[in-house]
């Protein structure tokens, strides 16, 4: 029984610096109650501790905030930075899905032509623009807003759904097929 697994392993840093602040307590009542003194007067100090680090731990807190706004005046001046961080992403998923597709990437092709779909249906205010949407919430929305469009939809839906959930086959055709019946909608969800 000399091998690695069988020893006792080592403490951790934290481990050992808790049992020194649990014996430093202890010491500090015992001596306190051992010499006549007051629990009362070792609760005081413990409180005086625990006062003086939460102030400590706030005043450094605010000094990074005070950094941090300090740095964000400098980006301010300069611009540059500001608006770049405040810029939303904007995706033309219909370019998006030309080349994907020309990469032969049907299957994500499709998907971006479906979020295309989602995009132009969401600014006629057809569909909620609410993110993690299903399709099938999608569906009823547009069944009940532009019901002359649902019958397309659900099927340009359907496509999307077999090829991105159902991971079947996606080519050329579907893709084609796809546009068609989102030309549709369009027209048909004015």
């Amino acid at each position: 029984m000399r091998g690695s697994e069988y020893q006792e392993p080592g403490r951790s840093w934290l481990q050992t610096t808790l049992e020194k602040v649990d014996e430093w307590f202890s010491r500090l009542f015992t001596s306190l109650g051992g010499t006549g003194g007051s629990p009362v007067v070792g609760w005081l100090v413990v409180i005086l501790a625990a006062v003086t680090a939460t102030v400590a731990v706030v005043l450094a807190v605010r000094s990074i905030r005070r950094d941090r706004r300090a740095s964000g005046a400098a980006e301010e001046e300069d611009g540059s930075a500001l608006r770049r961080r405040r810029r939303p992403i904007v995706v033309d998923w219909d370019e998006e899905a030309e080349r994907l597709e020309a990469e032969g990437r049907w299957r994500d092709g499709l998907r971006a032509r479906y979020r295309a779909l989602i995009g132009e249906l969401t600014t006629r205010k057809v569909v909620d623009p609410a993110a993690s949407r299903t399709t099938g919430e999608h569906r009823r929305e547009v069944g009940t807003s532009a019901p002359d469009a649902a019958g397309e939809f659900d099927a340009a839906a359907e496509l999307f759904d077999r090829a991105w959930y159902g991971n079947r086959p996606t080519g050329p055709e579907e893709a084609e097929r796809f546009r068609e019946l989102a030309r549709r909608v369009e027209e048909r969800a004015r």
